[in-house]
């Protein structure tokens, strides 16, 4: 009898520790899963077209910038003003402009706008004035001067504001796409977790062989083979983030290609033109990285129905030799 109680009580707790290993494995599975696959709808749906459209504003207001000085103070002024290109280029500034508010909000970055939106009103104002007064070089040319200044100030004009939010959103941008400390220790913890539960269920089988003279226990044998089916995520999870590394550096060259064009008395039209395909390009090809990976996000479902599939069997296969022992043998 007391040898019967004792066989009891080692499969309840081997039991216990089966379990607690399966739901140990599950939630770091699950953790570092999500943590994952949730950056990819996060980076198109906030951070890239953010940091795109930060891009597009300084690179249309230097061409906007750089359009109005040279039509005002060429030999053409009288005639064409401010100019075609001015006038488009402006618009396309004010648009994404109107567009980063809103895509900045959730990174927390929406403050910086309101006093870029002020100084944008005063630069077009300014140089509407120089317009008007195409005909007073003097005028004109103060005018003018006070557009140049409010777009490249140091600390305070238009274009530093927008490069140091841009710069927040890289940040932003890194946070999310890189697999940090964080992920390595809950991946870790998923390994871990699962090869230990793969080797106590070897040596649960194999006890079972000797105590109990049975080959094979199914639920056990199952669940063991059920454990290989966790590669699937790590796979799909190292593909994912082979697409977040290769997004991040298109969006990080964006940046970096305009830190020499970093105020607009250095730029000209080739350049600024050269760095308008740069911005679509790297569109092109940030939602080329993130075409797949919505898919392979909704596979979570499945890592829960493996981990409770798994549970099922174990519990069931161990029931069967606990049901044997539940009373003491007269």
């Amino acid at each position: 009898m007391a040898g019967n109680r004792g066989t009891r009580h080692y499969l309840e707790r081997r039991l216990a520790l089966l379990l607690t290993l399966i739901a140990l494995s599950l939630a770091a599975l699950l953790t570092g899963y999500h943590g994952v696959h949730r950056a990819p709808g996060e980076l198109r749906g906030g951070t890239a077209p953010a940091i795109l459209e930060t891009a597009a504003a300084r690179t249309a207001l230097q061409s906007a910038n750089l359009a109005a000085q040279q039509n005002l103070t060429g030999e053409l002024a009288d005639v064409v003003g401010k100019g075609e290109d001015y006038r488009t280029q402006i618009s396309a500034a004010d648009q994404s402009l109107s567009k980063i508010v809103d895509l900045s909000a959730d990174a927390g970055h929406g403050e910086v706008l309101p006093p870029v939106r002020g100084q944008f009103k005063a630069y077009t104002e300014a140089v509407d004035k120089a317009a008007e007064h195409r005909d007073d070089p003097d005028l004109r040319d103060f005018y003018l001067e006070n557009a140049q200044t409010m777009l490249v100030r140091e600390g305070t004009g238009i274009l530093h504001q927008l490069e140091q939010l841009q710069r927040d959103q890289q940040r932003v941008m890194v946070n999310r796409t890189s697999f940090g400390p964080v992920l390595w220790t809950v991946w870790g913890t998923a390994v871990a977790a699962l090869l230990a539960l793969a080797v106590l269920l070897v040596r649960t089988q194999l006890s079972f062989r000797r105590r109990f003279r049975r080959r094979y226990n199914v639920g056990l044998l199952a669940a063991t083979l059920l454990l290989g089916a966790a590669a699937l995520p790590a796979i799909g999870t190292y593909q994912t983030q082979q697409r977040l590394d290769s997004a991040r550096v298109h969006l990080e060259s964006v940046v970096e290609e305009q830190r020499p064009a970093e105020r607009a008395r250095r730029t000209n039209t080739g350049e600024l033109t050269e760095m308008r395909k740069t911005i679509r390009d790297a569109s092109r090809q940030v939602r080329a990285d993130l075409l797949d990976t919505d898919a392979r996000a909704s596979a979570i479902d499945w890592i829960w129905f493996g981990g409770c599939v798994t549970g099922v069997l174990v519990f069931g296969g161990m029931q069967i030799r606990i049901t044997d022992y539940r009373f003491p043998r007269r």
